[in-house]
């Protein structure tokens, strides 16, 4: 029996795993997920936001492998500086403009070096802890044995004593970063 897959990408492989961004752009219109995930199509027009929000994911990062503000802005700016004359990036009202949203990077950084030490929450191996890969069989054991879902997990953490219920056994957990411009 073959092995099942969803479909064949633009580089003629089977794809046999499905993603949450997989499941948005279907979820937004079957066409588009064709389009861009079979065709290999992508829209010109690129959201400031998500260029920001994955500057801001580096930073954290190399703010905990490196163990300093000094390292996590440098890697921010590694992933933002490359974009300060790009025409194409669509800004939001609150975002402005790029100057802006770097000086929001600086506060947030700054932020965090300050709040961290108070989460409920240590990184204990920073080389291992973030972007892990997981994948979950769909349907194991069927026709379709080998379709997987994969996700990928921000951050792995371990919980300091005493800040999760005691019955939990567990005292690891998932973070999922995101970089808001409000409260949520």
């Amino acid at each position: 029996m073959s092995k099942a897959s969803l479909y064949v990408n633009t580089k003629g492989y089977d794809v046999t795993y499905h993603s949450y961004s997989g499941s948005t752009d279907f979820n937004h219109c079957a066409r588009y997920y064709q389009l861009k995930r079979q065709a290999g199509w992508s829209e010109i027009k690129q959201s400031a936001a998500m260029k920001f929000g994955i500057a801001m994911e580096a930073a954290i990062t190399e703010f905990h492998r490196a163990q300093g503000l000094d390292a996590a802005w440098a890697a921010f700016a590694a992933n933002w500086d490359m974009y300060k004359d790009d025409k194409e990036l669509s800004y939001s009202k609150k975002h402005v403009d790029w100057a802006n949203l770097q000086q929001v990077a600086w506060e947030m950084i700054r932020l965090y070096a300050i709040k961290f030490p108070h989460f409920p929450y240590t990184i204990e191996d920073p080389a291992t802890a973030f972007q892990v890969q997981h994948n979950l069989e769909i349907f194991p054991g069927t026709e379709l044995a080998g379709l997987e879902l994969t996700s990928y997990i921000d951050i792995m953490v371990k919980l300091k004593a005493g800040s999760c219920d005691p019955t939990i056994n567990d005292d690891r957990g998932i973070l999922d970063m995101k970089v808001r411009g409000q409260r949520s």
